[in-house]
């Protein structure tokens, strides 16, 4: 199987970034516009942070130095399942400790399912402040390989607010259902609220055979600002761009990654779109005009450019409620924001890849691959999940467990505005005092830490989810995939209506979400939704448990239900949540305890220092998973092992060298002695790092640390990086993907040395542009006064 052991560093920042364009990296701080200035929270300084690519199988090695002036951070690897490193998931106070300001940590973890994923801060509102970053995970034998020309496109869509925390503490001044900016790639789309400007109504487009939209910005709706005002302080700006070669057909990973926005729907202008991909699960190929995605979801689809060379517009209408014209039903929204992709002839020379130097020169996907595929006009997984079939499906086995959950608001508010809920007892979930996955006998845990404990592997279990309010929830369960049976409105025609004047919802099945709501102001008694009745009629009518789509996010339609049936069980610590970020931190969460008295064993690196509870498994632990070494990291780990053996052997040549010296000054002395004359010497001293280094090899070369300090040493300039080029070289995925490789050695790989007292020598890939980056061995270690003192003396300042 495939391995490669990645290691790569993030640093979290904080900074003031331009609102309308925040990926724009020469504005930062003093440079940004005052009217357009704006706080941000980043990873490598970037909006969004860097892509981390990498090959299904890889062990991945992510050091996060917390660079925040106050503020503690954990970031969570959205998807990933965490087999056997449940400590890696990203939750705080759940999984880990809080990560402190000033603060390094180590995730560590096997990418073993393939597909589109994303990390992003798992505290407060940070990812509403730009802590976001896309992660792909490539399959070299992908089932759809032949449908597609290149596949390095993420495309991560973000809301942008101002200040989210005053708006969660204020919503009465402005709140999460007025949007401000959304961004795409860090650039900030031209937005039109109610209005589609010179675009047209998308259903115009048709099936892809319209080619008659506008090649130019020139009919780009001019660029707004708030709500589609006039732009800000000088800060008007055009859409973002995609730029793609024409001819081909591209692999387009689409990321829902909004904070509080509810959702999007997305199409391509002249241009239909095939959707092979769902949350990181490979679906049977659909043919589209447009899709419904929610916050947490990622959606992967390909699109080939076979229009004439132009620019096309991307438009995303958001899935919002709150508005007359939106009742939940396609191309009726509230807001509209473009992007555009630019592409050129089929036999332009255009790199088919940001984070590729490849160029593919002709297509080689068949065409009628894509005829007769099954068609929807708009692909929604809320109100048509039916349409989303696997490309290998496997049926949902009956249930053994069932829990029954509620989601919605109270009548009464906290320290975060409105409380919310998200289990069977409508009450907030509260974050424990010490990680969940460390605690034992309840320590540390709050009486509202709701919890359900699973302790049989083979245990299925059905959640029934019940929506008791007039918006989607997208339920998202960290460390594991679930089978979505099914999804349902009741009232879609009448969303607006209060709890006295439904008609659709039977009334043994409508239930407020606080009786306290039906004696509040009518804006008010929109809280309550028609509940799933779990008949047998109901259940063999509307469970698909022959063909389900499987996903680690479930929405919840507007007062309406889903059930899903959750299997494979294995231990940790995992959250089922709503991804929309202010209702989390209300209470609309609750966590399953997995296998707790399976604990795989705590590596060395990982906190569990923090809080009142003393660290303690129930059992004994399990080996972490090691993965066997692939020809390139054998390479790399022979030729490590190598150098240390060397630089071992000329150590002990070079103290032999020394004694021996020592023993003949020795002798000369005795012998100048003997005949009445005195000799003095001054033995030659090693240099400061010429004895860091020495001394910097006493522990393994590889495994994750704590704080490190690095000089960043150009390959072309450094003798250590020229020993090492051969068995480093550039690490690219293996299969036959052209333009759809990564790579991290390119003209501006660079190699961070890190040197540190009694845990060996650190050697770092890095590649400096925004779309990839890969690495190799390395040996964290904590901070060091040698390794900082080395560092230094390799030239320049510590980072």
């Amino acid at each position: 199987m495939h391995c490669h052991r990645l290691s790569i560093h993030r640093f979290i920042n904080e900074n003031i970034v331009n609102f309308y364009n925040p990926g724009n990296h020469s504005q930062r701080g003093g440079s940004v516009p005052l009217a357009a200035a704006k706080y941000a929270i980043m990873i490598n300084d970037s909006i969004p942070g860097p892509s981390v690519w990498s090959t299904v199988g890889d062990v991945v090695n992510i050091t996060v130095n917390n660079e925040l002036m106050s503020d503690s951070v954990a970031v969570h690897w959205h998807g990933i399942h965490q087999w056997s490193s449940p400590w890696s998931d990203g939750a705080e106070w759940i999984s880990q400790c809080p990560l402190e300001a000033g603060g390094v940590s180590s995730y560590v973890f096997t990418v073993d399912v393939p597909g589109t994923y994303f990390y992003h801060s798992h505290v407060g509102l940070q990812m509403d402040l730009g802590l976001v970053g896309p992660l792909i995970v490539v399959d070299p034998a992908d089932p759809h390989r032949n449908l597609y020309d290149t596949d390095a496109h993420p495309l991560l869509l973000q809301d942008w607010w101002w200040d989210p925390v005053s708006m969660l503490k204020a919503p009465k001044f402005l709140d999460f259902n007025n949007l401000e900016v959304a961004v795409l790639n860090g650039g900030g789309m031209a937005t039109s609220a109610g209005s589609l400007g010179q675009w047209g109504n998308p259903s115009a487009w048709g099936n892809g055979t319209n080619t008659s939209l506008p090649e130019s910005t020139a009919g780009v709706p001019t660029p707004m600002g708030v709500n589609g005002g006039a732009s800000v302080g000088g800060s008007s700006h055009a859409p973002p761009v995609v730029e793609l070669q024409g001819g081909m057909c591209h692999r387009l990973r689409w990321i829902n990654a909004n904070g509080e926005f509810m959702g999007w729907q997305v199409s391509v202008g002249g241009h239909n779109m095939t959707i092979i991909a769902l949350d990181a699960a490979n679906l049977a190929p659909r043919s589209a005009r447009s899709f419904s995605f929610y916050g947490g979801n990622r959606v992967d689809t390909v699109v080939c450019l076979d229009a004439a060379p132009g620019e096309y517009p991307i438009l995303m209408q958001s899935v919002d409620q709150l508005s007359p014209v939106c009742p939940w039903w396609p191309d009726h929204c509230q807001y509209d924001v473009i992007a555009l992709i630019r592409y050129t002839a089929a036999n332009a020379s255009t790199p088919a890849a940001s984070n590729s130097s490849a160029t593919v020169s002709s297509s080689t996907v068949d065409r009628s691959l894509f005829v007769g595929l099954p068609y929807s006009d708009h692909a929604d997984m809320m109100r048509a999940p039916a349409e989303y079939i696997p490309l290998v499906p496997v049926p949902a086995p009956p249930p053994t467990k069932s829990i029954r959950i509620k989601v919605g608001f109270l009548a009464e508010t906290g320290p975060s505005g409105t409380k919310a809920f998200g289990y069977s007892v409508k009450q907030p979930f509260i974050l424990p005092t010490y990680p969940s996955l460390f605690a034992s006998g309840g320590c540390g845990q709050a009486n509202h830490t709701f919890t359900e404990t699973i302790d049989d592997e083979n245990e299925v279990v059905e959640v029934i989810i019940d929506n008791l309010t007039d918006i989607p929830h997208p339920m998202h369960l960290h460390g594991n995939h679930f089978s979505v049976l099914a999804t349902h409105f009741y009232v879609e025609s009448q969303w607006e209506g209060d709890f006295g004047n439904q008609t659709l919802c039977p009334q043994s099945l409508a239930e407020h979400g606080d009786l306290r709501w039906s004696t509040t102001p009518a804006a008010y008694r929109r809280f309550w939704g028609c509940t799933f009745s779990n008949s047998s009629a109901d259940r063999a009518r509307y469970l698909n448990t022959a063909t389900p789509y499987r996903s680690d996010t479930v929405v919840v339609p507007p007062r309406g239900w889903a059930v899903i049936r959750i299997t494979d069980w294995h231990s940790g610590a995992w959250l089922f949540h709503c991804h929309i970020n202010h209702h989390a931190v209300r209470g609309m969460q609750f966590l399953f305890d997995a296998l707790p008295h399976s604990r795989p064993e705590v590596p060395p690196w990982v906190d569990v220092r923090c809080g009142p509870c003393p660290f303690t498994f129930a059992a004994s632990p399990a080996s972490p998973p090691t993965a066997a070494l692939s020809g390139l990291a054998l390479r790399i780990t022979v030729a490590a092992a190598v150098i240390v053996g060397c630089l071992l052997i000329s150590l002990a040549l070079l103290a032999s060298y020394h004694r021996n010296r020592m023993h003949l000054y020795k002798a000369l002395s005795t012998a100048t002695s003997n005949q009445g004359k005195v000799a003095s010497h001054t033995e030659p001293s090693m240099t400061s790092g010429q004895g860091q280094n020495a001394g910097s090899h006493n522990g393994p070369l590889s495994g994750p640390g704590s704080s490190w300090k690095s000089k960043v040493v150009h390959s072309e300039s450094s003798p250590l990086m020229r020993a090492l080029q051969t068995p480093v070289g550039v690490m690219k995925s293996e299969g036959p993907l052209a333009a759809g490789a990564w790579s991290g050695g390119d003209s501006d790989t660079a190699l961070a040395v890190g040197l540190s007292e009694g845990s060996g020598s650190r050697l770092l890939t890095h590649h400096q542009g925004d779309m990839s980056e890969s690495g190799l061995m390395e040996t964290p270690a904590h901070g060091s006064t040698a390794a900082k003192a080395a560092a230094a003396s390799l030239g320049g300042p510590e980072r």
